[in-house]
């Protein structure tokens, strides 16, 4: 058997899916919801073109910032933690 005969099974379901696509989204862009799907895409793509994306320099800084002030607060709970933690035993006397 050749290898082309072999994969003519595959290739007719990739087939029959992609023409299934195809019609399911030509249905759908018959119906009203269809309809405002579509508008509501072609807004989208429309407001994305608008947007300012920070610069690479931007992004390393406000990382570093942002990985800054979690570490900061982490210590701080940490300690707030271990400070009521002893606080508590020796008020109950677990101590």
């Amino acid at each position: 058997m050749p290898p082309s005969a072999r994969f003519a099974p595959i290739r007719s379901l990739v087939f029959s899916r992609q023409a299934a696509l195809v019609a399911a989204v030509l249905i759908s862009l018959t119906s009203q919801i269809g309809r405002n799907l579509w508008a509501f895409v072609q807004g989208s793509r429309v407001e994305l073109r608008k947007v300012v994306w920070p610069s690479r320099e931007e992004t390393v800084k406000t990382t570093a910032v942002v990985f800054f002030f979690v570490t900061v607060a982490g210590l701080f709970f940490w300690g707030l933690d271990v400070l009521l933690s002893i606080l508590a035993k020796k008020l109950t006397g677990a101590a």
